[in-house]
């Protein structure tokens, strides 16, 4: 249905985009202070004509929308939202349409937060997800009514069947050339080499093939099928489409990855009647049974069959191998979708949806730029740090007697101090210096199980407390009252969790003892597994912190550990995940999104090494080496600022618009805990070290 971009494309546009905002916002300043000085009625002017050029979905120019909402933010806002509920709603009208996506969707408005908190884009989609709800619901209807027909059983009989499914299968004979398949052959892996063979040279053949074959096979469909349904060349798939499928949909197919690509040519048969669509499926599977026709069957997929799907479009593809009579040597699997005209209907009206309802990544992307650098400090050379606690010297603990530290934090409005080692956890009031709050855990090899957050306006604290549970307590003061609503109990080991920057998902490495799995639970009910994804190796615990989750829970990443010089990212909603295998690294340890985006990440070696990663494009950008050359124990990052723990007991920070590491302190402890409030006022370093291990905040300034 739709589609989604590749990884380069969307970084590209989301740059672009961060570029024209800052340069819209800058002229969008500079003229209403003019005007306003000079010429307030001219204000209210661009206000009522660009109201009533969305009125009328009228051309208007980007600069004028901008100085509308700044002349009357509430009254543009409203009159934009309803242009939206006008042209997205059905019937839609083509010109109405093209006018929204010509001139509307490009806007930096979007991109702009309301009164309400909440950015442009976020209303938008609303409507999108309202309008798209309704259409869905409609196909629903068209399966629930299919059920009672007396065909039902029939199409339910038609099985899904898979007798090749990639392009390179020895009966098709596409892509097994020398100049493809040499570079799978090397004795080493290299597989940054493979990637741009895979995703340059393999799919530029595809591509060729594709080209070389589609007229013939569309002629020779409405030869066959024509008779049946109402046949349509579907168009051929682009190279942008080809690479972003194998980027999300076979990310962990086999070399070559664009061998799955079945569906590059195509076309459509619709039919008017269920009777009708089972007619032609059969005339469909006799000819490719047929040893004198150009056509093998390759595969089917019967969409009807899953009873539980939501996504309310249905219809059969059936992937068939075509020889082409005129060039014989010329093979390609392609695809003929089968189907049923009321779908097809409410599919052209969805469609239209969809372009829409997929640019809410690119949103969310540019506008975690925004949110970040509006609050980022100009210039991190001008912080100063101020030591105001060091937990071993000036705080007496009743139960906690060991010599490291786990995972330390800072709750900066409350003024409190969390900390957890292997059997305890406990609290630190920092401005009196005092122990509030002790428990004894048993948490096993769990080493990062505490975190702050705010649900609603109640303060809570998350901590991990058995192998296989979490518990809430609402932070009143200095009383911590349990919240049983927020318990999770798990099947497994917990080893990892974290908690997105909205307290709207938790993320949990549950051990399994066969295998890892990355569970991903809603705040909203917590006793439900919202999504879950069996990671592909198994992961252990450690007391680095391993796993990270970006601020708005749609990514974590999961370093390899020692010897390892690869790493995971996990796209959570969709359920994949990628393998990214540094050259520069010896191992991979302690992992960070830059700023708390889900663009960049830093990770670390046990040579001192640190490596920033772009993972959008799935390639390193900067290389850095500390002076220390010991292994890299800790990360975190906001604000322009990038943190480094190691075991040489250094914390380092970095300025990650230059990458100049601008201060420097060497502590007690090896720092397997680093940890950097959102509001850069506090920063807490704490590790192995001292009678009782050590934890030191500092406080920013």
């Amino acid at each position: 249905m739709g589609s989604v971009e590749s990884k380069q494309k969307l970084g590209e546009r989301v740059i672009a985009a961060r570029t024209k905002l800052e340069q819209d916002l800058k002229v969008q300043e500079e003229r209403s202070t003019q005007l306003m000085s000079a010429s307030p009625s001219t204000m209210q002017f661009i206000l009522d004509r660009v109201q009533q050029s969305f009125e009328n979905c009228s051309p208007f120019l980007e600069n004028s929308l901008m100085m509308a909402w700044k002349a009357n933010e509430e009254q543009c806002k409203d009159f934009v939202l309803r242009a939206c509920k006008q042209v997205l709603s059905a019937p839609i009208k083509p010109d109405e349409f093209a006018w929204f996506k010509q001139y509307v969707l490009p806007s930096s408005l979007w991109m702009l937060s309301s009164k309400d908190g909440r950015f442009m884009y976020e209303a938008m989609m609303e409507v999108v997800e309202k309008q798209s709800v309704c259409i869905v619901q409609s196909m629903d209807s068209v399966y629930a009514h299919l059920q009672s027909h007396p065909k039902w059983n029939a199409l339910m009989a038609i099985k899904e069947e898979s007798e090749v499914d990639r392009q390179d299968h020895e009966s098709v004979g596409l892509l097994r050339d020398d100049g493809i398949r040499g570079v799978a052959d090397l004795k080493q892996s290299d597989d940054d080499l493979e990637t741009f063979v895979d995703s340059q040279v393999a799919v530029t053949a595809l591509t060729l093939a594709a080209k070389r074959i589609d007229r013939e096979f569309q002629h020779y469909m409405e030869k066959v099928m024509g008779h049946f349904g109402d046949v349509k060349a579907g168009p051929m798939k682009k190279v942008e489409r080809c690479l972003s499928k194998m980027e999300n949909d076979y990310f962990d197919a086999s070399y070559p990855k664009c061998a799955k690509l079945l569906d590059l040519v195509r076309c459509s048969v619709t039919f008017n009647t269920l009777e009708q669509l089972l007619v032609g499926y059969e005339a469909l599977m006799a000819d490719t049974a047929d040893s004198q026709t150009c056509i093998k069957m390759a595969r089917v997929k019967n969409g009807f069959l899953d009873q539980e799907y939501e996504g309310g479009y249905r219809d059969i593809k059936v992937n068939v191998m075509f020889q082409s009579a005129k060039k014989p040597e010329l093979k390609m699997i392609v695809e003929v979708q089968l189907i049923l005209g009321q779908y097809l209907n409410e599919k052209k009206r969805i469609h239209k949806l969809y372009s829409i309802a997929r640019e809410k990544t690119y949103f969310e992307m540019v506008t975690q730029s925004s949110a970040n650098d509006a609050v980022a400090v100009k210039d991190v050379r001008q912080l100063q740090f101020d030591q105001v606690l060091n937990v071993g010297n000036d705080v007496k603990l009743d139960k906690y007697h060991g010599r490291l530290m786990f995972k330390c934090s800072v709750e900066s409005e409350l003024g409190l101090l969390g900390m957890e080692t292997k059997g305890w956890f406990g609290v630190v009031n920092i401005p009196e210096k005092k122990s509030i709050f002790e428990m004894d855990t048993r948490t096993g090899t769990s080493a990062h199980a505490h975190h702050w957050m705010t649900i609603g306006k109640q303060k809570y604290l998350l901590v991990q407390t058995e192998y296989q549970k979490i518990k809430m307590y609402k932070v009143n003061g200095h009383q911590f009252v349990e919240d049983e609503r927020y318990q999770i109990t798990t099947k497994g080991a917990i080893d990892y969790c974290a908690v997105d920057r909205k307290c709207a998902n938790i993320s949990l490495v549950v051990d399994h003892n066969e295998f890892t799995e990355l569970e991903l639970r809603s705040f909203s009910d917590v006793s439900k597994v919202k999504s879950s994804i069996k990671l592909m190796e198994k992961v252990n615990a450690n007391v680095k912190a391993n796993l990270r989750l970006s601020s708005d829970g749609g990514f974590c990443v999961l370093a390899g550990g020692f010897d390892k010089k690869y790493f995971y990212v996990v796209d959570i909603a969709n359920c994949k995940q990628q393998k990214m295998t540094s050259t520069y690294l010896e191992d991979t340890f302690a992992p960070c999104f830059i700023n708390d985006e889900c663009r960049f990440i830093s990770v670390g070696d046990h040579n001192g090494k640190i490596e920033i990663w772009d993972i959008m494009q799935r390639e390193p950008v900067k290389c850095l080496q500390t002076d220390g050359q010991k292994k890299i124990t800790s990360s975190a990052s906001t604000q322009n600022v990038l943190a480094i723990g190691s075991e040489d007991k250094t914390l380092r920070l970095y300025d990650v618009r230059n990458w100049e590491c601008f201060y420097s302190e060497q502590f007690n402890c090896e720092g397997d805990s680093l940890h950097l409030t959102k509001d850069l006022k506090y920063v807490t370093f704490a590790g192995y070290g001292g009678d009782k291990g050590e934890c030191v905040v500092l406080q920013i300034k």
